[in-house]
């Protein structure tokens, strides 16, 4: 990736930098694998009580799923 912040990425590069396909997300083997190796993706700056209240939506083997944080 290049020297920009990654939020000023193109999907494509942050993509291609996290090795996911775009149009099928990650497999749920390879998510639990990350979750294993790297651990949850936690923003610190939110409690507890903000954290339960927030979901996400991810994509796995091409299909959406609401996961909360």
């Amino acid at each position: 990736m290049s020297k920009k912040t990654w939020y000023q990425q193109t999907d494509a590069a942050v993509c291609s930098f996290f090795d996911v396909d775009p149009a099928r997300g990650l497999t749920k083997k390879d998510a639990l694998s990350r979750l294993t190796k790297f651990g949850v993706n936690k923003d610190t700056r939110l409690n507890d009580a903000m954290l339960r209240a927030l979901k996400t939506v991810v994509l796995r083997e091409g299909r959406h799923e609401t996961i909360p944080l």
